[in-house]
């Protein structure tokens, strides 16, 4: 049974109806399922439809603006349109990314630095390649500059056949919230998504996910391998999907949402506006009482004081530390129900 998003904390709420435009909403993922407990963020989907695709710019342009001006949120991330000429449809192997660095327009010193990096800071370094993202400057003139210096319009960007996705953190009482709205746009007599995937594209697609991230967050893995499952025949699969429900709502999937509550926090650290360090510090302290209920998983007894310690000046590597040791203890509880499942 899905949520709606009238079920959810208004603050929420009304952020996700501001952001849909006039187009009809609903929410997505892991928190619209209310077998699930705990929900890591919220994705809706937003689906506009006018005209010409002038008209939804604007529009979009106008709810960005509007929503920026909320003193309680902080907007982290637009991605819309994407570079054709250097769109990455690789498995990030290494001759994977040898073969893309290939492309002449990616300039040398770029190169260095994906074949330098690894992981998730890899994956990132390839995608601000091709997907194109836009801030408050971008969004007044309307156009961002691509990689040899021509210009992309955002009326064009919205309309090709990638996410055009916004990313947000919100503050909802001691606690911050991060919320994504994907849009699916109609305008000018098409749509900016594929409305018949090849099945078996979309399964291959989930099946490479889970490979990646079986690498480096097998939790992550475990929620593609649940949306796999729920894409391929929910019926059919409904023994497997139980299971992964019953691990999701376990201590782990507690801890897992533990861990996600940091990596807001990180991102909020990292933004150009900061937070009032006293909502930081009771959002810190909320989760360190969160600490104290994982009593299945292996939680060192420092953590408690190591949080305690936490100060404006050593929030942002404390908290990464943090996150990255409760990342260790969330994988290793979670490779072997992975291998079993996967079996």
């Amino acid at each position: 049974m899905e949520r709606k998003v009238e079920q959810i904390n208004n603050s929420v709420g009304d952020i996700i109806n501001q952001l849909a435009v006039k187009g009809r909403r609903r929410l997505i993922g892991s928190n619209s399922l209310r077998a699930m407990t705990y929900g890591a963020d919220y994705d809706a989907e937003a689906y506009p439809k006018q005209d010409r695709c002038s008209a939804v710019a604007r529009l979009l342009k106008d709810a960005y603006f509007k929503t920026k001006k909320n003193p309680d949120v902080w907007i982290t991330d637009f991605k819309a349109g994407w570079d054709d000429r250097l769109v990455y449809r690789g498995d990030f192997s290494k001759h994977s990314i040898d073969e893309y660095l290939e492309n002449p327009l990616i300039p040398a010193d770029y190169k260095k630095k994906i074949r330098e990096a690894t992981g998730d800071e890899q994956e990132k370094l390839v995608n601000a390649l091709w997907k194109l993202r836009w801030d408050a400057p971008a969004m007044k003139r309307g156009w961002v500059k691509l990689i040899d210096g021509r210009k992309k319009y955002f009326k064009d960007a919205i309309m090709d056949l990638t996410p055009t996705k916004i990313d947000l953190i919100i503050k909802v009482g001691n606690q911050y919230a991060e919320v994504s709205e994907n849009y699916y746009i109609t305008c000018d007599g098409k749509k900016n998504w594929n409305t018949s995937p090849d099945q078996a594209e979309k399964e291959a697609e989930f099946e490479e996910e889970i490979r990646y991230y079986t690498k480096i967050n097998k939790f992550k893995a475990l929620k593609r391998l649940y949306s796999l499952l729920r894409y391929e025949d929910e019926t059919k699969n409904r023994a497997k999907l139980d299971r992964l429900e019953a691990f999701f709502n376990s201590q782990v999937g507690y801890a897992n949402k533990i861990k996600n509550e940091l990596d807001i926090l990180e991102i909020l650290l990292e933004q150009p506006r900061k937070p009032k360090w006293a909502d930081v510090e009771a959002n810190l302290q909320y989760i360190k009482e969160q600490f104290s209920h994982l009593y299945q998983v292996d939680i060192n007894n420092s953590t408690f004081k190591y949080i305690d310690d936490i100060t404006a000046k050593n929030a942002l590597p404390k908290i990464k530390k943090l996150r990255d040791y409760l990342v260790s203890v969330i994988n290793r509880h979670s490779t072997a129900f992975l291998t079993e499942m996967m079996n």
